[in-house]
């Protein structure tokens, strides 16, 4: 009981975070969370689920290219839209962005 208790505390804190960097920037359409395998812990604005799986790929191979154990920020460029991906503790977070 005290660990879901714990992973819903946890999970509010995440969908805090994310609103937070919605509401902090007007260019942010949308943010998401997942865990390493892929698994989406919570998602904010204008995302598709279904990009969940290839977000976790990103995630994989620039943890691949960490350095003194600091895994680097990717920023994916549409022509539309921005995504920005890392990793943090084991937990991966995307905020999709207008170009603008």
């Amino acid at each position: 009981y005290n660990e879901y208790k714990s992973y819903l505390r946890m999970e509010v804190e995440i969908q805090n975070l994310l609103n937070d960097i919605i509401e902090k920037s007007t260019a942010v359409v949308g943010a998401l969370c997942l865990n390493q395998q892929g698994l989406l812990i919570c998602k904010v604005g204008q995302v598709s689920e279904s990009l969940s799986y290839n977000i976790s790929l990103i995630a994989k191979h620039t943890a691949d290219m960490a350095v003194d154990g600091v895994t680097p920020t990717l920023c994916l460029e549409f022509s539309s839209h921005k995504i920005a991906v890392t990793t943090t503790n084991k937990v991966v977070f995307a905020v999709i962005s207008e170009v603008v």
